[in-house]
């Protein structure tokens, strides 16, 4: 008997929900006296607390089609308000789905939502342990909301710093949920990219946003192997490179100082080879863009966001903007290049120059930076004072230093290259030289 109740109750608010999605408006208003005593009762306001899931979800359904008819709930704007944002972390996710939809739409119909609730008392700590618990397993339904939620920012009575300091730092917390990750790592960068679109202006609080949240969180991706890895690489480089294609259209002055701190901060990150893999592939994904990694990403953030950058977008610079961007990312990679050199008795950093090098020598944009390199390092000393003593000690990473010196040897001048293959008669023969042995033909 209990189960049929709740049957008939469940299609009862679907239907209500339905009723008020289909009928005009005016409709609507002609019963509204009808529709002003359903909500009067405090047996609907008493559904919000039931156990039953399916209840609770169609409660909200209904909810939501309310708000959005903009003349039901004016006078129950408070409760509505408040219920809606205590049941912002509900686990189940198409109770969760519920929710959230219903804030969205309060949000963009009820104007001064935020000022019928305690925001800080209320709004915020709910939020906060939502983003930290990883979106309350509910990731999916929750983080295309994220933007919509940054545009009411705005409009809050909050410091900004703080604001926006606890709102980021909570996301990254969420991270340790391994089963929401993926969806994490977009919902960052694209609030983050939302965020300076919104706050332009405000230089400092942009520089320390992306010192303190964007750039520790790509240092723990760079750590790791794998998809995760990659996503967070394609989506920190839409960003990265959006900005600097932006840099110079006068709206946006900000990016230029925000371009220099994003150099400044992946120069720090990268002072040693902790994922080499994982490294390389970032720098990689710099130079070549993400339009490629971005076509099969599962989650798409709500519209606006996109829309904004879409539109804002300037066409006249593109190409200078380019190649600037790929000269930054030139003197970069030149910069890693000399740290290994100067710290290549180090493990790692052998192994680190011959990704480097394999991966930018042959493309157009970086042509000529392992020639700059000779100048500074001077290769053929390189080898001699190093590298061939290495060769005859026959280390452990034997296949590494005939890599590097093969590596090294393109770049060398006809005299320097046959003196080093006069020296390597010194050497034993072993399947490392066989290996690289076709490198001598094309020199």
């Amino acid at each position: 008997m209990e189960a049929k109740r709740q049957s008939v109750l469940i299609s009862s608010l679907h239907g209500y929900s339905v009723y008020l999605n289909t009928v005009p408006i005016q409709e609507v208003e002609k019963m509204i006296e009808l529709h002003n005593k359903i909500i009067s009762s405090n047996n609907f306001w008493t559904l919000i607390n039931t156990d039953v899931v399916p209840i609770k979800t169609a409660f909200f359904t209904l909810l939501t089609s309310m708000i959005d008819t903009n003349v039901m709930l004016q006078n129950k704007k408070k409760r509505t308000v408040t219920s809606i944002v205590n049941s912002l972390d509900e686990m189940y996710p198409p109770l969760s789905s519920a929710v959230w939809k219903s804030m969205h739409t309060a949000m963009n119909n009820i104007k001064d939502w935020y000022s019928v609730i305690n925001i800080e008392k209320l709004f915020l700590p709910k939020l906060y342990r939502v983003l930290q618990n990883g979106g309350q397993y509910c990731a999916s339904d929750i983080y295309p909301y994220l933007l919509p939620f940054i545009s009411q920012f705005l409009k809050l009575s909050v410091d900004p710093h703080h604001l926006y300091t606890n709102f980021f730092t909570n996301m990254r917390q969420g991270f340790s949920v391994q089963s929401v990750r993926t969806d994490h790592y977009e919902a960052v960068t694209t609030s983050f990219g939302y965020y300076i679109l919104l706050n332009v202006n405000n230089q400092d609080l942009i520089n320390a946003l992306l010192s303190e949240q964007l750039m520790p969180l790509l240092e723990m991706c760079l750590k790791e192997d794998g998809p995760l890895a990659q996503i967070f690489s394609y989506e920190i480089t839409h960003l990265i490179r959006y900005c600097s294609k932006n840099r110079y259209n006068k709206d946006y002055k900000s990016y230029i100082c925000l371009m220099e701190e994003f150099w400044r901060n992946l120069n720090t990150r990268f002072t040693s080879p902790v994922n080499i893999s994982s490294q390389t592939a970032f720098l990689i994904t710099l130079r070549m863009g993400s339009e490629h990694g971005r076509k099969n990403l599962e989650m798409e953030l709500c519209n606006s966001g996109e829309n904004i950058m879409n539109q804002s977008q300037t066409q006249n610079v593109e190409n200078d903007t380019a190649v600037k961007f790929l000269a930054e990312l030139k003197t970069f990679v030149n910069s890693i290049c000399v740290k290994c050199f100067n710290q290549i008795t180090e493990k790692g950093y052998i192994t680190y120059l011959n990704k480097l090098i394999a991966h930018f020598e042959g493309d157009h944009a970086f042509e000529n930076l392992f020639e700059l390199l000779n100048a500074q390092m001077n290769f053929f000393n390189f080898y001699t004072e190093i590298l061939r003593s290495w060769l005859l000690e026959q280390r452990q990473d034997i296949e590494d230093i005939t890599e590097l010196m093969f590596n090294l040897m393109k770049y060398m001048n006809h005299s320097e290259r046959h003196e080093i293959m006069e020296s390597l008669t010194e050497v034993r023969v072993n399947s490392s030289f066989v290996c690289f042995l076709p490198h001598i033909v094309y020199m």
